[in-house]
């Protein structure tokens, strides 16, 4: 996915004249940021209207395997990022 890795590049750049310590705190702040939207997300019930988008339209697979991928690709980013410093 090229958009990511250009919106990572454009984080890199923001964060590079930060020091250190700082950008690991920003790189874990979103990490938890990400995370606790995806535990709301699942506590509101809201993986119940996928389950069933995804059962009544098997065509939404491919979409939800990109989402999928793009949170995978994001958080181990920002995870490096934070095992870098």
């Amino acid at each position: 996915m090229e958009i990511v890795d250009k919106i990572f590049s454009y984080y890199d750049t923001l964060i590079v004249d930060l020091p250190i310590g700082y950008q690991a705190l920003i790189s874990a702040a979103l990490v938890i940021f990400l995370f606790f939207n995806i535990y709301v997300f699942i506590r509101k019930g809201h993986w119940i209207f996928l389950a069933i988008l995804l059962a009544a339209l098997p065509g939404t697979w491919p979409a939800l395997k990109n989402i999928g991928y793009i949170l995978w690709k994001v958080t181990v980013n920002l995870l490096f990022r934070i095992q870098g410093t």
